[in-house]
């Protein structure tokens, strides 16, 4: 592997932050499966760094402001899971604040091949349909 699963994880948060995200697609392997919460518009199974994007893309242009702050970092040789609390400022200006574990797996290229959320927010409440 390129790095170790955690440093990945750090460096994955870290453009996501700084908007960066052809970082964030090279971390990425092509066939990535990000498996979300069920229940709202977003959620469920996401397959391909495209539907990813896309997906991310759709998220991100309904709201003023998608911040992130790290807690936590994890992981071993070959998975990761990292703790984040987040802050959604709504287009009205209100926020809601959650926090958010992902697990992640990686492949032989070191790349993100699978991703699974746990979050204590109310995605149908952020995004109703």
């Amino acid at each position: 592997m390129a790095s170790a699963p955690a440093e990945t994880i750090a460096e994955l948060y870290v453009a996501f932050r700084e908007g960066d995200l052809a970082t964030v697609e090279r971390l990425m392997a092509v066939d990535v499966v990000f498996h979300g919460t069920e229940g709202h518009r977003f959620g469920g199974t996401v397959r391909g760094r495209d539907a990813f994007f896309a997906t991310f893309g759709e998220m991100t242009s309904l709201v003023k402001a998608f911040e992130t702050e790290t807690q936590a970092i994890a992981g071993d040789d070959t998975v990761a899971f990292g703790h984040n609390l987040i802050t959604i400022t709504r287009l009205d200006g209100s926020q809601v604040q959650f926090h958010n574990v992902t697990s992640f797996r990686f492949n032989e290229r070191g790349e993100i091949c699978e991703a699974f959320e746990a979050t204590t927010a109310d995605w149908a409440s952020v995004f109703p349909s």
